[in-house]
């Protein structure tokens, strides 16, 4: 997908003529009411054959940036062969990523001479939401709020080759 519309604003003066989006992100970034009326078209693939996978989102709101990265997903706090008979009947693979909301500002200590305190936090079925622009179009205001706000504040979205994970 590519989108004219979103290179026509001021502030992204730039040689290209037209932002390039996968399907996901690009039903993501014009969920936002400012982008609604844009006309994303479909757009032949250079890199024909090379699969990218979402990584990173930054969003800025009011001059503050937060990420969205997807990261290895830690090891069970208890291994499986171990969890007993109160571990779940039903084994399902747990993804070998999750999603994780990074906020360098989050909170204040000490005033003006004081510091920040940075924040993690784990995004749970953000990717579910990814995975499904659909859901994102439709049932957006039914969202956790990390996915609106991700929605909403989205600025740049980075992505790596598949094989790379």
């Amino acid at each position: 997908m590519k989108c004219p519309q979103c290179y026509l604003n001021q502030e992204f003066k730039c040689k290209y003529s037209a932002v390039p989006y996968c399907e996901s992100c690009c039903a993501l970034v014009h969920s936002h009411p400012d982008r609604e009326d844009h006309m994303p078209e479909c757009a032949t693939n250079p890199t024909r054959g090379i699969r990218m996978v979402l990584s990173a989102v930054l969003c800025i709101h009011t001059s503050h940036y937060v990420t969205y990265c997807r990261v290895p997903a830690p090891p069970p706090l208890v291994p499986e062969e171990m969890a007993g008979p109160s571990s779940s009947t039903s084994p399902t693979p747990q993804s070998p990523y999750c999603w994780v909301f990074f906020d360098s500002m989050a909170d204040r200590e000490g005033g003006i001479g004081g510091y920040n305190i940075p924040q993690v936090e784990e995004c749970p079925q953000l990717e579910e939401w990814l995975q499904n622009p659909a859901k994102l179009l439709h049932e957006k205001d039914r969202a956790p709020d990390f996915v609106k706000r991700l929605i909403s504040d989205a600025l740049l979205c980075f992505y790596i080759r598949e094989k790379d994970t």
